[in-house]
């Protein structure tokens, strides 16, 4: 949520300058501090997993679903989510800081820094996309969904297995988690865990019913249910 409140910030300061002038801007009276993900990852998940716990899962649910739902052109609307590129300066004199992060608003970036990024290479980080019907489920659920559907056991091992094989979401650990393919797995910062979609559901059940295909996708022999 941190581009969306960067946004809402910006916006509130556009408002308060057209309506009561320039001396009532917060530019200057405000000093937000930037956390770099990069440092300490684990105790970073760790303490924000432990904030967590006392969101009452309503909230959560409605932070997920709201999300979810939004469409594409408000998402990728800046004054509802700020998005922005950091670019390192070296410093030119002795007595310079150490570096110096420039900031561009998306869409603002200078063609020729632009033409820079696109010669290293430049990834762009996924975004969750609106997914119609989209009902979100725990891997427990998924996994008995689809042994009831199919005439093998299917366990959370499997599971596991089979979001490997497909590269649906990251591995446990992974510097971004929300990098899965969206259309069949969600992740929640706010749960600190990740969601399933039906069509993941549908794929698994397709898949899994065919035995040669079990064991190619798996690495196990399928088991048939008693």
């Amino acid at each position: 949520m941190i581009h969306e409140c960067q946004a809402m910030l910006l916006d509130f300061e556009e408002i308060l300058i057209s309506h009561f002038g320039e001396n009532s801007a917060l530019q200057g009276q405000l000093f937000v501090p930037l956390q770099i993900s990069t440092l300490r990852p684990g105790a970073s998940i760790s303490s924000l997993k432990e904030l967590q716990k006392n969101i009452p899962q309503e909230v959560i649910d409605y932070i997920e679903n709201f999300a979810i739902k939004t469409p594409k052109e408000i998402r990728q609307n800046p004054h509802y989510r700020l998005k922005i590129f950091l670019t390192p300066v070296t410093a030119n004199h002795e007595k310079s800081a150490d570096s110096v992060l420039s900031f561009y608003r998306s869409g603002e970036l200078p063609p020729e820094l632009e033409e820079s990024l696109r010669k290293v290479g430049v990834i762009d980080k996924p975004v969750h996309v609106s997914v119609e019907g989209l009902d979100l489920k725990r891997a427990g659920e998924i996994t008995k969904a689809v042994e009831q559907a199919i005439p093998y056991k299917f366990h959370i091992g499997h599971h596991t297995r089979a979001w490997k094989h497909f590269d649906v979401r990251p591995i446990n650990g992974a510097s971004d988690p929300a990098a899965t393919k969206s259309d069949m797995c969600v992740w929640s910062a706010v749960a600190g865990g990740y969601g399933y979609t039906n069509k993941w559901t549908k794929l698994l059940i397709e898949k899994m019913s065919d035995a040669d295909v079990f064991l190619e996708i798996t690495g196990l022999q399928p088991v048939l249910k008693s």
